[in-house]
């Protein structure tokens, strides 16, 4: 639907401000949207998080990623769209504005969506590019604290980058001052670093051309190694790169003890583990790991990780917040559910053909059923058997049966459609298997798993918002285990034609 600005602004039937980009700057656009940001919980109860999930840090909290994880680690992870190696237009619109345009895109169409982006660097903020939270009305806020260091995270990369660097330096004074036996009394080995063969330099968050190449140490003999040595921007040190595919702390501690900082003189790499200091670096990253919560103008959550140049090296910002993110099928199903469990949500009603509709969602099912090794008995009569109901609704219905059998049963798969004079009852019957006696009369109710019975790779949700769909359309639906078979029963009314 197109919008009409009015003096430059466009309120909707909710009274959300939207300004004209062509007149407005985004600082304005970001400003006027925060004025109705939603509290911190709001978007919490919208990701499906509990409230010790959350660390406060006032409308940009960090969210305790380890926490969710274990919390989640056995549901099924969602979809979600990539968006990389984009150059940017003359305008500056490049992957932060179609990603924050993607988003609130499938925003408007009623999806509940949510992203994952990395924090922008003080070099550009500081220079020609400014920020990088999108344009116009594709555009993540609060803008101020996201381009200015948000929650600190590119100062404790750089803190940590920098202790490597001290260490290694004072490495080389110690070993150019003193013999192997003092060495050894203070419990170090000769590393034998070769000045020539450094690879890290320092690092801050600006563009600094005047400290692209210096000479340090100089002084006596107790201030330092002299060597040529180099400054670079915070967000292109490796430790951003490594932040960007850790999966946890302890992957983040291994990975930054593999960093080479240097050769020795007989070409032997020098780590940071060898250096002794990687578990310090990853004291002052042990935050970092956890992405912090920021929004896009029309209110959607979006995930801020990690940080620019770095991510250039794996085409993506951050392994974590993208984990977060992708699981987008259990908010999806929450989110649904709600919709569903408001009386005032309405379904439209009209004619479809049930059979083919099923027969579409069979199809779309048929590869994974068949690399199952199974054959699946399909009972679907060809012509049209009319109901009143609404086409995605049985799509989401017949998608969340066939899926519950896939994940939860074994081989043996029955679909079967069925007609009378007035009525249309559809069956699926699974195997199961039998470790623990399930109750067919609770499969339907919210977040009921048979714990063993079942597999725990689920929602708990799927059969729940198929007894709402189903019942919104005027159906019933009911479930029979007999002999180790689970069967589903839809009945519907049949629309009679003259």
């Amino acid at each position: 639907m197109a919008i009409e600005f009015k003096d430059g602004k466009y309120v909707d039937a909710n009274g959300h401000v939207t300004l004209d980009p062509t007149i407005y700057k985004d600082w304005q656009i970001a400003e006027e949207a925060e004025k109705a940001l939603p509290p911190v919980d709001y978007f919490r109860e919208k990701l499906g998080l509990l409230p010790e999930e959350i660390i406060p840090y006032g409308k940009t909290p960090k969210i305790d990623f380890i926490k969710v994880m274990n919390r989640l680690k056995d549901k099924p992870d969602g979809k979600f769209i990539e968006v990389t190696a984009i150059t940017p237009t003359p305008f500056g619109e490049g992957k932060s504005t179609v990603s924050l345009g993607l988003i609130e895109g499938l925003g408007k169409l009623g999806l509940n969506v949510g992203g994952a982006l990395r924090q922008p660097s003080g070099g550009p903020t500081m220079n020609v590019k400014g920020t990088a939270a999108g344009g116009g009305n594709a555009l993540l806020m609060p803008m101020t604290e996201f381009s200015l260091g948000l929650t600190g995270d590119i100062n404790d990369i750089m803190n940590a980058h920098n202790l490597a660097m001290v260490a290694l330096n004072a490495r080389m004074q110690h070993e150019r001052n003193n013999n192997d036996e003092w060495l050894a009394k203070k419990g170090l080995k000769r590393l034998d670093i070769d000045p020539k063969r450094i690879e890290m330099g320092w690092v801050m968050d600006f563009c600094a051309q005047g400290l692209r190449n210096i000479i340090i140490g100089i002084g006596g003999r107790l201030d330092g190694f002299m060597m040529e040595s180099k400054f670079g921007i915070a967000v292109g040190s490796e430790l951003m790169a490594i932040l960007a595919v850790a999966r946890d702390l302890k992957d983040l501690r291994e990975r930054i003890g593999k960093i080479v900082v240097a050769y020795s003189r007989s070409g032997e790499p020098v780590t940071c583990e060898d250096l002794e200091v990687a578990g310090a670096m990853t004291a002052w990253m042990r935050n970092t790991i956890n992405p912090t919560m920021c929004y896009s103008v029309e209110h959607q959550p979006v995930l801020i990780h990690a940080g620019p140049f770095a991510n250039i090296a794996i085409g993506q910002s951050s392994v974590i917040a993208d984990r977060l993110s992708s699981l987008k099928e259990m908010l999806d199903e929450l989110f649904t559910y709600a919709k569903l469990t408001n009386m005032a949500y309405e379904v439209e009603l009209y004619p479809c053909a049930v059979n083919e509709i099923l027969l579409s969602v069979l199809f779309s099912f048929y590869k994974d059923i068949k690399q199952r090794g199974t054959e699946p008995l399909i009972a679907v009569p060809e012509q049209n058997i009319l109901i009143q109901g609404n086409e995605p609704a049985l799509h989401r219905i017949f998608q969340n049966i066939i899926k519950n059998c896939m994940e939860h049963g074994n081989n043996h798969l029955s679909v079967r459609l069925t007609t009378d004079t007035d009525t249309v009852q559809i069956c699926f019957e699974n195997g199961y298997y039998i470790q623990e006696p399930m109750d067919a009369s609770k499969v339907f109710d919210r977040f009921y798993k048979a714990d063993k019975a079942r597999s725990k790779n689920a929602t708990g949700l799927g059969l729940s918002i198929a007894k709402e769909l189903v019942e919104r359309l005027n159906g019933s639906i009911t479930g029979e285990v007999m002999d180790g078979i689970f069967t589903i029963s839809i009945i519907f009314q049949r629309v009679k034609i003259y």
